[in-house]
């Protein structure tokens, strides 16, 4: 993985050594994947989510050593991707990966280029995405919480809970109804905001995010309930 995103990709400057390190990183998850299958993949997203990303992906200041090799760098990195791949979806991502590795081995690499490239494959804009995931800090905290607010209708409303902004996602909802559950993906990017979903008889959980494709924060123990908010 180093020879291919660090040697043979080399960065154009410093600030943009997440290309190298988190993609490298995340390449140990793949193996895992094609070793180990989905849920071997996915415990390995979990390892490298640490708790401990202080700083932006993209360090701005290009000698400042402290910052540049830390778990922001290589795991917050790694799970960039890892969250990139749900948003624009495996067939896109893995052809940028691909046309990235081509394109990039004969000039310096930037993390403005290879947003370019994603855009490019996917058809529509994702700077909203760099902007919270790579130049800025933090992370989103969801509260849920559902009612039927009409026949054949039922209401869910996310809340973000974190302190300051708030985090534009693609949010998978699992419905579990008596009848088998059903996945839901909704567009979330307001600190409140309700989504109407088709009533498949009385739901007796809804999941945030039960995939873990979101680098959230860790949620509540209890399941969501009628009328309950729980961090998800």
């Amino acid at each position: 993985a180093h020879q291919w995103f660090g040697n043979l990709v080399t960065v154009g400057n410093w600030s943009d050594i997440w290309l190298n390190e988190g993609f490298a990183t995340y390449a140990a998850a793949l193996w895992r994947e094609n070793t180990g299958g989905p849920t071997a993949y996915h415990a390995m997203m979990d390892q490298l989510d640490t708790g401990d990303f202080d700083g932006t992906v993209f360090v701005r200041d290009s000698t400042d050593l402290g910052h540049m090799f830390t778990h922001t760098t290589f795991n917050k990195g790694a799970w960039v991707l890892h969250m990139l791949r749900h948003v624009v979806g495996d067939s896109v991502f893995f052809g940028v990966l691909r046309t990235w590795v081509r394109n990039e081995s004969s000039r310096p690499a930037t993390t403005d280029g290879f947003r370019r490239a994603v855009e490019a494959a996917w058809g529509a804009p994702l700077d909203w995405f760099f902007d919270e995931w790579v130049y800025a800090g933090g992370r989103p905290a969801y509260a849920a919480s559902w009612r039927q607010s009409a026949p054949g209708q039922l209401d869910v409303t996310i809340r973000q809970t974190q302190p300051g902004r708030t985090f534009r996602m693609p949010l998978d909802l699992r419905v579990r109804f008596p009848r088998g559950d059903t996945v839901f993906t909704v567009q979330d990017s307001l600190a409140t905001q309700s989504f109407q979903l088709p009533w498949q008889g009385a739901p007796v959980q809804v999941d945030v995010d039960p995939g873990n494709w979101v680098l959230k924060a860790p949620p509540d123990s209890s399941p969501v309930r009628p009328g309950h908010q729980n961090p998800g």
